[in-house]
């Protein structure tokens, strides 16, 4: 299916609310405020973000353009 303006920026809505959920339970905790981040979790976190953002990539096409296909470029 083609990437759509409207499906990437429902993507980047979906991203950003993954982040926003996870920073809010961070900071509803007040004992976890100066406490040091658990390696565990932030790395749950990055392989979440980075799992959703490698499929961005494979809808919008960046392995096509790694293999030397010249896209259109549309603004």
């Amino acid at each position: 299916m083609k990437l759509t303006a409207a499906r990437f920026a429902r993507r980047c809505a979906s991203i950003s609310s993954l982040a926003a959920q996870w920073a809010s339970e961070l900071l509803d905790e007040a004992e976890f405020i100066n406490r040091e981040a658990d390696t565990e979790s932030v790395l749950r976190f990055t392989d979440s973000v980075r799992e959703r953002l490698d499929w961005l990539d494979k809808e919008a096409g960046r392995q096509a353009l790694k293999g030397g296909i010249e896209k259109e470029e549309h603004r």
